[in-house]
């Protein structure tokens, strides 16, 4: 008895949706659940958390980066304080200039100009 008088003599029995069936269920033990099992699993599970550890290292640095933006922020915002006082007095000064209103540059000690 070889294979091929086996398989007839089973679809003659049994019909051929059950050598159907049969054919797939031995096909997925044999070839799928393995394939499934050893080697698609473990390559998912690997790809998983290799994703998951790139998704950390890019939350850890936006994290810094927004750390980073708002110390720039704060330093900007000093940056233009002092820069605006600064022009403010230039203007203060220039406009005393032209009136001739300058101030002494005599010392000042305690409060009070100090007489030379």
């Amino acid at each position: 008895m070889d294979l091929g008088t086996i398989v007839v003599g089973f679809v003659n029995q049994n019909g051929i949706a059950s050598a159907v069936l049969f054919f797939l269920a031995w096909f997925v033990t044999t070839r799928v659940w393995p394939w499934l099992s050893k080697e698609y699993w473990p390559a998912t599970v690997e790809r998983e958390k290799t994703r998951t550890s790139i998704q950390m290292e890019i939350s850890k640095s936006l994290i810094e980066l927004r750390v980073i933006a708002q110390s720039t922020a704060s330093t900007l915002q000093t940056h233009d304080t002092i820069l605006r006082q600064i022009s403010l007095s230039l203007v203060e000064f220039a406009k005393m200039s032209v009136l001739g209103q300058l101030p002494s540059l005599e010392p000042v000690v305690n409060g009070k100009e100090a007489k030379s």
